[in-house]
């Protein structure tokens, strides 16, 4: 992947971040693949700066893939200082993922015909800073279209790729590091609920 980004340091400590990446996928293998290589370019930028208390980004990306096309994605997130240790946050993104070689080609698990996925969350936290410990509470809830997976063929025996219509994941994480007589001890935890 070769990436090329230029930061703006603009008036009042605003920050603009514009950028080009290029990404050539290729499968290397003695199996015969339909397809066996694949170009991405993308474009973005992100804009950073204080909005009424509170740090705003806000952030777009266009990706041309030689295989599916077009996708605009972007995102907007925002951190408002509760008190001098404790921070809200709050962010809203969309996504873009285009299946792997092997989930488009690989013999007898792969399926040609897989749509991209696209997404888009949602998520909410709290993150408080102390000088002997830190910890941090999220909250999140994804929407998943043509979610890929693997699927079981019961008549052939076989496991495939294949879209799922719509998916659905929300989860709590949460996190808690302290430090003392300098050693450092760390405790994290997931709750998921997925639903398809």
């Amino acid at each position: 992947m070769t990436t090329f980004q230029n930061n703006f340091l603009l008036p009042n400590e605003n920050i603009l971040i514009v950028g080009y990446d290029y990404q050539k996928d290729e499968v290397d293998s003695s199996t015969q693949y339909l397809v066996d290589s694949r170009d991405n370019q993308g474009v973005f930028a992100e804009y950073q700066t204080q909005w009424g208390g509170a740090d705003l980004i806000v952030g777009i990306r266009n990706d041309d893939n030689e295989q599916f096309g077009d996708h605009t994605t972007g995102n907007i997130a925002l951190a408002y200082a509760l008190t001098p240790n404790t921070r809200l946050m709050l962010s809203y993104g969309t996504a873009f993922k285009a299946p792997t070689f092997n989930e488009l080609y690989f013999p007898n698990f792969g399926t040609p015909k897989l749509d991209p996925e696209e997404s888009e969350s949602i998520e909410i936290g709290l993150m408080a800073t102390h000088p002997d410990y830190q910890w941090s509470l999220n909250a999140y809830h994804t929407k998943i279209d043509k979610l890929i997976a693997t699927n079981f063929d019961a008549a052939t025996g076989d496991f495939f790729a294949d879209n799922i219509n719509k998916a659905k994941i929300s989860g709590i994480d949460g996190a808690l590091s302290w430090q003392k007589a300098g050693w450092e001890f760390k405790l994290k935890g997931s709750w998921l609920k997925p639903e398809d």
